[in-house]
C-alpha cells in the first residue's frame, strides 16, 4: 500500500489485523521507518518487540519516496513459527511556491502621495480545496529593486507606505518572500513595475512697466511645478486684442520666458501664458488690462524726461515731441552725447507706427545706413485721422561703458 504526506507532517502508522485464532506472538512487532536528513545522513527509525496494536509516528526530515516495514510473528496451530512483513511505501511531499501579489493605491501616485501598499498572496493548504502552498514567514520590500530594503520582516498581512520624492516611470517594486515549503525555508521574490502620475505646472508673471507716456510692459513667467525642474518648463504667450465686434483677435505670441510688445494702438487686451512641462502637464494664466496714450496729452504741455539707455539691449522707449523724426530729435542727439556717429552705441531703431502713412509694417532706422529722407525716418507723433499718437519704438544697443542718459523736452517739438 501507498500515502502521500506534505512536508514534516506527523504520520501514524497503523497495522491493521484480524487474529480470529491468537496466532500472533505477543510482542514480536518489529517497525523500520526509513529516512534521511537534508544532509544526506540517516534518520531511520525502528522498533522492536512491540505488541500488534503499537501505533508508531514519524516527521520525516526530508522529501521523497519513504519505505516502511512492519514485522511480527505468528505460529501455525503445529508449533511452527513465521514471520509475516508488510510494506508500505509513503511519499513525502514539498509544498507549492505561493501565489505572490500585490497592489497600491493610489495606482499611479505623484510624489505628494501617500502610496499604501497591500499584500495579495495565497498560501492555502487545504486538501478539500485543494490547495498545498507552502506558507509565507517573512517578507521584505525593495522600492526601487536596487538592494536597500525599505521594509524588512513583515508577515503576509501587513500593510506598508511609502512616499516618493521624485517623479519617475518604470519603478520596480520587489518583495522578497521567505516561505517554508515544508522541510527548508525558500527564498522567492516578485517584482512589479509603478509609474506615476504628473503634476501639471502653475502658470504665474510678473508684469513690469517700464514705459515713458505710453505702457511699455515686460511680463516675466514666474511659473511653478512641485515634481519637475524650473528649468525644464515652456512657455507660450498670447496677445489678443478686442476688435469692434466686442471680440477677442489674436495679434501676437512668444515663447520665451519673457514677453513684451510695442503697444501702437489703445484698447482691451487679453495676455495668455500657458506653462507646460516635458509630461504634458500645463496650465494657463489670463491677464486683461487696457492700454491708455491720453494720459500724456497731445501737444504743448507734455513736459519732459530722461531715458537712460543701457548697452547691449532692447528697451522700448517713447518720445512725445511733436514734428520731429527719429534720426534728427534721437539718432543725432545721441551722437553729440557721445561724441561720436550715433552708430558706434546704436545697432538700430524699430518701429510700427498705428498711422496709414506707415504702411502698416515695421520702419527700421540703421544708423549711418538708412537714407535720412526714407520714410523708416518715421515721426515720433504721428496724426492718425482725428488722434495724434505717439511711436513707441525699440531702441537695439550696442555694448559700451555705463551708461547715456537721453532727455527730452516737448517744447523742442513743431505743429
Amino acid at each position: 500500500m501507498s500515502c502521500s504526506i506534505y512536508g514534516q507532517e506527523k504520520v501514524e502508522y497503523t497495522l491493521n489485523v484480524t487474529d480470529e485464532y491468537s496466532a500472533i506472538t505477543a510482542d514480536t512487532t518489529y517497525w523500520k521507518i526509513e529516512d534521511v536528513l537534508l544532509d544526506g545522513s540517516d534518520n531511520t527509525d525502528e522498533y522492536s518487540d512491540q505488541a500488534i496494536d503499537y501505533k508508531p509516528t514519524k516527521e520525516y526530515q526530508s522529501k521523497g519516496d519513504k519505505s516502511v516495514t512492519a514485522t511480527f510473528d505468528f505460529v501455525d496451530g503445529w508449533d511452527n513459527t513465521f514471520k509475516h512483513t508488510t510494506n508500505i511505501s509513503t511519499t513525502a511531499l514539498v509544498y507549492d511556491e505561493p501565489l505572490m501579489d500585490f497592489s497600491w493605491d493610489p495606482e499611479e501616485p505623484t510624489i505628494k502621495d501617500d502610496v499604501t501598499f497591500t499584500q495579495l498572496h495565497d498560501d492555502t493548504r487545504d486538501d478539500t480545496v485543494p490547495k498545498s502552498y507552502g506558507r509565507i514567514d517573512s517578507v521584505d520590500v525593495d522600492i526601487y529593486n536596487d538592494g536597500e530594503l525599505e521594509n524588512e520582516d513583515l508577515t503576509e498581512d501587513d500593510e506598508f507606505t511609502y512616499t516618493f520624492e521624485e517623479k519617475q516611470d518604470g519603478i520596480e517594486i520587489k518583495l522578497a518572500i521567505t516561505y517554508w515549503d515544508g522541510w527548508e525555508s525558500i527564498n522567492t521574490e516578485i517584482v512589479k513595475v509603478l509609474d506615476m502620475s504628473n503634476i501639471p505646472p502653475v502658470s504665474d508673471s510678473t508684469r513690469e512697466d517700464s514705459g515713458v507716456c505710453i505702457p511699455n510692459y515686460t511680463w516675466t513667467a514666474t511659473s511653478s511645478d512641485e515634481d519637475d525642474d524650473i528649468d525644464e518648463l515652456t512657455y507660450s504667450w498670447t496677445l489678443s486684442k478686442k476688435n469692434d465686434d466686442d471680440e477677442w483677435e489674436e495679434i501676437d505670441t512668444g515663447d520665451e520666458i519673457e514677453y513684451s510688445y510695442p503697444f501702437q494702438y489703445e484698447g482691451d487686451y487679453k495676455l495668455s501664458l500657458v506653462t507646460s512641462d516635458d509630461d504634458g502637464g500645463s496650465d494657463e494664466k489670463i491677464e486683461e488690462f487696457s492700454i491708455v496714450f491720453d494720459t500724456c496729452g497731445t501737444g504743448d504741455g507734455l513736459g519732459s524726461g530722461t531715458i537712460v539707455l543701457q548697452p547691449n539691449r532692447f528697451q522700448m522707449i517713447a518720445i512725445p515731441v511733436a514734428g520731429v523724426k527719429v534720426k534728427e530729435y534721437f539718432l543725432d542727439k545721441i551722437a553729440e552725447i557721445v561724441g561720436d556717429d550715433a552708430s558706434t552705441v546704436i545697432e538700430l531703431v524699430k518701429a510700427y507706427p498705428s498711422s496709414d502713412a506707415s504702411e502698416k509694417k515695421y520702419q527700421v532706422f540703421i544708423p549711418d545706413l538708412t537714407n535720412p529722407d526714407s520714410s523708416t525716418n518715421f515721426e515720433l507723433m504721428q496724426t492718425d485721422g482725428d488722434i495724434t499718437e505717439i511711436t513707441a519704438f525699440y531702441v537695439k544697443t550696442k555694448e559700451f561703458d555705463g551708461t547715456i542718459e537721453y532727455t527730452w523736452d516737448s517744447a523742442d517739438g513743431g505743429d
